[in-house]
C-alpha cells in the first residue's frame, strides 16, 4: 500500500493504482504499476475481490486487486503521487 500525495486523498493509504495500457495485460499492468509507484519489483500471488466503483466523473470503474511478494526491493517513488 502507498500513502497518497494526491489532493483529493492527500495522505489516505490507498492501494497503488493506474490504468492498463493498451494491449497490456491486466497482470503485467500490476505488476508494471507496483513498479513505478514503489520501486518494488512483485510476483503476483492472488487476487482480491473484484470490485466496481461509479467515480464522481460517472465513470464506473472495475478495480482488481492483486495480492504479491516483493522480489525485489528498491524502495523508490514519486512524490507527486506517494508520500514518504
Amino acid at each position: 500500500m502507498v500513502k497518497e500525495a494526491k489532493k483529493q486523498c492527500y495522505g489516505q493509504w490507498n492501494f497503488s493504482a493506474g490504468h492498463v495500457d493498451e494491449f497490456e495485460k491486466i497482470t503485467e499492468g500490476a505488476i508494471r504499476e507496483a513498479y513505478e509507484e514503489t520501486g518494488c519489483k512483485v510476483k503476483l500471488t492472488g487476487v482480491l475481490p473484484i470490485a466496481s466503483v461509479d467515480g464522481e466523473d460517472g465513470e464506473t470503474r472495475i478495480m482488481v486487486r492483486f495480492t504479491a511478494n516483493i522480489i525485489e526491493e528498491n524502495i523508490r517513488f514519486n512524490t507527486d503521487y506517494v508520500l514518504q
